[in-house]
């Protein structure tokens, strides 16, 4: 019921915005002419550009995600660095359209844009049990009216059928990490996130059910014991991306893999 309830959200709320703003591009807001760009609502421009400016897979750090240029295998932000997560992969270069998209998601509130992402995401998710979204930070999406993320993360479940639920919770102040450089941006994250208890414990009281995605009881003690992907909208650092694995690693979880929309 909770799955269906929010799924019927996220589709209500965007056919709300089409009515309204379905004749405006979703990312750059000029206007749309011709019937067959509404549906995606994306004029030809932007879409040409961020598909060509997707990242390839051959030329991905294997760990952050990153362009490489001259190096193999990882870059030389990466070198030498171990990480809770597998890695993490983004469709974009934030310098290169990522932003672009990014902006549209958070600033323009368009959640036409959010679906443009989770198409342009989608298929780099990995074959998990659970995707759990990145909570932003309180003020943001008290300002906002919704947290782009968890939108995002309800577009991917529509897409992929793979169960989301909100894990994580974040805890009131700290500083937007986009203002920090590479030390700050490891303390204000460390302590700011932990398991969000009630949905755990709901979920561990559904575990009798089958369906994947569904949390189990070991015998010897509660443990999420499920493979994750975490959801967000950039890496720069992988600091918020390590402290939320950290979190659910120690709570039992399987193999964790981090997806954004764009890299750093």
């Amino acid at each position: 019921m909770r799955a269906r309830i929010g799924v019927f959200a996220v589709r209500s709320a965007g056919a709300v915005e089409d009515a309204l703003l379905g004749r405006l591009c979703a990312v750059c807001g000029e206007a749309l002419y011709g019937r067959a760009h509404r549906p995606a609502g994306i004029c030809r421009r932007c879409t040409r550009r961020l598909y060509d400016a997707r990242i390839s897979d051959r030329e991905r750090c294997e760990l952050c995600g990153r362009t490489l240029i001259s190096e193999r295998m990882r870059c030389t932000s990466c070198r030498g660095i171990e990480r809770t997560f597998l890695n993490n992969a983004s469709p974009f270069e934030y310098r290169n359209c990522g932003d672009l998209l990014i902006r549209a998601c958070k600033v323009n509130a368009a959640r036409r844009s959010i679906r443009l992402a989770a198409e342009l995401l989608a298929p780099l998710i990995p074959r998990v049990e659970m995707l759990v979204p990145v909570p932003s930070r309180t003020k943001a999406t008290a300002r906002r009216g919704f947290d782009p993320v968890q939108v995002l993360v309800g577009h991917l479940t529509i897409r992929l059928g793979i169960p989301s639920a909100p894990l994580l919770v974040r805890s009131s102040g700290g500083s937007a990490q986009k203002k920090l450089g590479r030390e700050a941006r490891a303390e204000n994250v460390r302590g700011r996130y932990a398991l969000n208890a009630h949905c755990v414990e709901r979920l561990l009281r559904e575990s009798g059910r089958s369906a994947p995605g569904q949390f189990p009881e070991t015998s010897s003690r509660r443990s999420i014991g499920v493979s994750i992907c975490i959801v967000d909208d950039v890496y720069t650092t992988g600091a918020t991306a390590e402290e939320c694995s950290r979190v659910l690693a120690n709570a039992g979880a399987g193999t964790l893999f981090v997806r954004t929309l764009a890299v750093d």
